[in-house]
């Protein structure tokens, strides 16, 4: 899926074009906009209108006319079906909303602004533009705005309930990936630097005002601008005449902070004249907030009241307040605060602000799986799923048990599930609406084999319409029973189990002589990681469907940022996890660890628990199966070791993820993929001993978590299988 973004503004005009580029995957993501020069755009990912925005009114009148067409070209030459195509303004979705109907592809409209207000020629006209806008705001697949205000806009201009349809609110918070300074010392006793950044015009945003006050008090008073608008050319004029004033042209996402550092106060004027300020979302509010600055604003933006409770700005009137009266409470706030107060402005922004941008990237990928899950969720409600290779529900252990149970809920379908008799001493005919078939032979081990192939038969003789194989071991009949079934078969190859040092040579080759099976008998192969999925192709040519597991029913309730000093590490005690090699790194330091496993079911955990439990930092723990208990020790650690290199996703570090604390893997190109290679990794003793000393510096939890939310939620997989059954 890729996302294309459209606006009629240039990418550096707006800082929320570039961030609604941030609710995909940055590499999927297209912006398409108009730039002021496109010979010198250089961005990546980009389709540029080809024509600049100079030129007499005639010129720019035609070329305008252009872009209302090039709009709808790129949507039907450059998206495909289930594409995502974000307009941004009404030029933008005019002609562009149909060709996304065309095409197939998933249409966003951004009302960023009333499109009637944003021009004082178009306002006699505002009722019937906003009447055109509120339709296509109807017709599209997802309403956007900055703000609930813009949607009560609507209803006040034309009527209550002109749109009915809910809208994903994304409000225009900054989305930076560093922590802002959180103390504002003011620059220089008795002079005040005010900042405007921003789009530079006439009327609306109080600038002729603050160039005044500027000018009026040039010892007291100095102004920063940056931005782009019809100002520009006299904002350079005025720079050179006062020292006072200074233009710093345009400006991105990665110059503000920058330019924040140099000022006192955010200018963040709104007319009361103008109908539309009273139904602001301005980026300046939420900057304010980031930055510890305070704001110069108007009391009739909505935020107005919470700026008065946190104390972090004035609200001034240009039509009413003199320059004189402006600067006056300018300077009793200063000496009021002669250091800014933060700890208001940090919790506020902390509880509601600082992972903004996970959730809401969570959030859209939630919505978009809907809307391609819907038609196929609608058409298949009575279709009947059997599901074969694993124990059974409910889950007492195992990834694939937890995958199925997980599968289970919020389901349309009718569910047979598998399981064996010998692991359940309560056998229940139907669990979570689903049927249960019992097998007398046991899920693993040698029995595995006979298992699956009973489980496979049986679900033809139901007359499954999608059987679901988690697994290989029985894939050997697959031939067989395709000679009797047109169900669709979907098998999960599980983590390359033929690669194991645990199985021996006539397993080994049994294994890949089974994947080998699997993959060319299957409807669909399924991988849970995309080092498997670039496997199965080289080996065999055929295109996996990459779907890893979900993490998040670790979170059993609310975490916390707790961190009692100890590491931690949980797997199978199995040489191909490292085992020997976390516990030999963490006896050379005082480090504390927690190490759970499994240690009395072989004879290497055994020889490891007794060698190393003799250490005072290293705490041998039996496997805990109490989600709250096993809870409680993950959101106590410091940081999670992972030292799997076998097996593709791992559940146990994807369950990790979810708790926002910094983890250290094992460097293999699984781990990477999982990670998106934003861990730290280790290699070797020495490698993960660096690490274990340099705990401190090791700063990779917030990317850990935006990825688990992002890729690894039950809810997000269970919609990828659910889109493939039939």
């Amino acid at each position: 899926m890729k996302l294309f973004v459209f606006r009629s503004l240039p990418l550096d005009a707006d800082s929320r074009t570039q961030r609604n580029m941030g609710l995909v995957y940055k590499e999927l993501t297209y912006s398409c906009t108009w730039e002021k020069d496109p010979s010198l755009a250089n961005q990546d990912n980009a389709f540029n209108f080809p024509l600049s925005k100079s030129g007499n009114v005639i010129v720019r009148s035609i070329k305008y006319f252009l872009f209302l067409f090039w709009v709808p070209y790129i949507v039907l030459t450059q998206s495909k079906k289930s594409d995502v195509c974000i307009f941004m303004d009404l030029e933008t979705v005019l002609f562009g909303g149909l060709a996304a109907k065309i095409k197939g592809s998933i249409s966003v409209f951004d009302i960023v602004d009333p499109f009637a207000q944003t021009k004082r020629s178009l306002r006699k006209m505002g009722k019937l533009i906003d009447l055109i806008e509120c339709r296509f705001a109807r017709n599209a697949d997802i309403l956007m705005v900055p703000h609930e205000c813009r949607v009560q806009y609507y209803h006040d201009m034309i009527g209550k309930g002109v749109i009915s349809k809910e809208a994903f609110i994304v409000e225009n918070v900054p989305n930076y990936s560093f922590v802002s300074d959180k103390s504002k010392e003011w620059k220089k006793q008795g002079h005040c630097v005010i900042g405007y950044f921003g789009t530079l015009d006439y009327g609306s945003r109080g600038l002729e005002f603050l160039i005044s006050l500027a000018k009026e008090f040039p010892d007291f008073i100095s102004v920063v601008f940056a931005g782009q608008g019809a100002m520009e050319a006299e904002l350079v004029n005025i720079s050179v005449e006062h020292e006072n004033i200074i233009f710093d042209g345009g400006f991105n996402a990665d110059t503000l902070p920058e330019l924040y550092n140099k000022v006192d106060f955010t200018w963040a004027y709104y007319c009361p004249a103008i109908s539309l300020h009273r139904y602001a979302a301005p980026n300046k509010y939420y900057e304010h907030l980031y930055f510890n600055t305070p704001i110069i604003t108007s009391e009739i933006i909505p935020q107005f009241k919470m700026i008065e409770e946190l104390n972090s700005g004035i609200s001034i009137d240009v039509s009413v307040d003199s320059p004189s009266e402006v600067m006056r409470r300018l300077f009793d706030y200063i000496e009021n605060r002669s250091t800014l107060e933060s700890d208001s402005l940090s919790s506020y922004w902390q509880e509601n602000y600082s992972e903004y941008y996970i959730n809401k990237k969570v959030n859209f990928g939630r919505i978009l799986t809907d809307i391609q899950g819907n038609l196929n969720a609608k058409k298949n409600s009575n279709a009947r799923v059997a599901i074969v290779g694993t124990v059974g529900v409910p889950a007492c252990y195992g990834g694939f048990e937890t995958l199925v149970e997980n599968l289970l809920d919020e389901n349309d379908y009718l569910f047979t599930v598998y399981c064996s008799s010998k692991a359940y001493t309560q056998k229940p005919r139907t669990y979570k609406k689903a049927q249960l078939h019992y097998i007398p032979l046991n899920a693993n081990g040698s029995q595995s084999i006979p298992y699956d192939i009973w489980s496979l038969f049986h679900a033809v003789y139901k007359r499954a319409d999608t059987i679901l194989v988690l697994g290989v071991s029985g894939a050997i009949c697959l031939p067989f029973i395709r000679v009797f079934t047109k169900a669709k078969v979907i098998t999960n190859i599980d983590g390359l189990e033929w690669r194991r040092d645990k199985w021996h040579v006539f397993a080994k080759r049994f294994l890949k002589f089974s994947e080998r099976i699997a993959v060319k008998y299957s409807d669909v192969v399924v991988a849970d990681n995309a080092c498997i999925a670039d496997y199965v192709m080289q080996e065999y040519g055929v295109e996996a469907v990459v779907i890893a597991y979900g993490g998040d029913h670790a979170i059993v309730k609310r975490s916390s940022m707790a961190d009692d000093g100890y590491a931690l590490a949980l797997c199978r005690i199995e040489p191909e996890n490292n085992v020997q090699m976390i516990l030999d790194s963490f006896s050379k330091t005082k480090k504390k660890i927690k190490f759970i496993g499994n240690w009395s079911n072989s004879e290497f955990g055994q020889e490891l628990k007794n060698k190393y439990q003799e250490y005072d930092n290293i705490e041998v723990i039996d496997p805990v199966y109490n989600l709250e208990k096993l809870f409680e020790i993950r959101q106590r650690c410091s940081f999670y070791v992972h030292g799997h290199s076998a097996g593709g996703t791992n559940p146990s570090l994807v369950e990790m993820m979810h708790f926002n604390k910094n983890i250290i893997t094992f460097d293999c190109d699984y781990n990477r993929a999982s990670t998106e290679g934003k861990a730290n990794y280790f290699l070797t003793v020495e490698d993960l001993l660096r690490e274990i000393d340099q705990e401190k510096l090791i700063n990779n939890a917030f990317c850990m978590k935006e990825i688990a939310l992002r890729r690894y939620t039950w809810e997000i997989v269970r919609k990828q299988y659910f889109s493939l059954f039939k």
